[in-house]
């Protein structure tokens, strides 16, 4: 629907270009609040706001990086080669990019769009999973601190 990679294709993309190079980013970006959007404004707008956050979020990253789809309201991106100051300045990209967005499902009413987002950077001892669980434990951070932020790890240590 969004043009994106599905979760599956997108973490096998993922573990793919890892294979090449251990150095990259994960950035997990979640909508936030988007049951509000579609309990208010239906379902067909719920649609058209991931379809603009997909544009946004397509726009913000760099050329060869991988995007997917990750769940209902998550997206993905996994920035190749980045650093963690890299994948900071492109997380906090995305969020502003997502936060232009003039969205109006309904007459002339503009709805904010926002996202938080986690980010963890690989090292070359971790898995696609142990930088899954980094990336969430962040957006979890960048949620409990008020949404609409951006949290990046430098970096990650494999699972015991």
């Amino acid at each position: 629907m969004t043009g994106m990679l599905n979760r599956e294709s997108f973490f096998a993309a993922v573990d793919r270009t890892r294979g090449r190079d251990n150095r990259g980013a994960l950035l997990i970006i979640d909508v936030d609040h988007f049951k509000k959007i579609n309990d208010s404004y239906g379902h067909l707008s719920g649609d058209a706001a991931l379809h603009a956050m997909a544009a946004a979020i397509t726009g913000a990253v760099r050329d060869g990086d991988v995007l997917g789809r990750i769940g209902g309201e998550e997206f993905g991106a996994f920035l190749l080669g980045a650093s963690d100051s890299d994948a900071a300045y492109v997380a906090e990209r995305i969020r502003l990019a997502v936060e232009l967005i003039r969205f109006r499902p309904v007459d002339e009413r503009t709805v904010p769009l926002t996202v938080s987002i986690g980010g963890a950077v690989c090292t070359p001892d971790v898995t696609v999973s142990d930088l899954m669980r980094a990336a969430d434990e962040r957006l979890y951070e960048a949620k409990n601190r008020g949404r609409n932020l951006t949290v990046v790890e430098a970096g990650v240590s494999a699972a015991a």
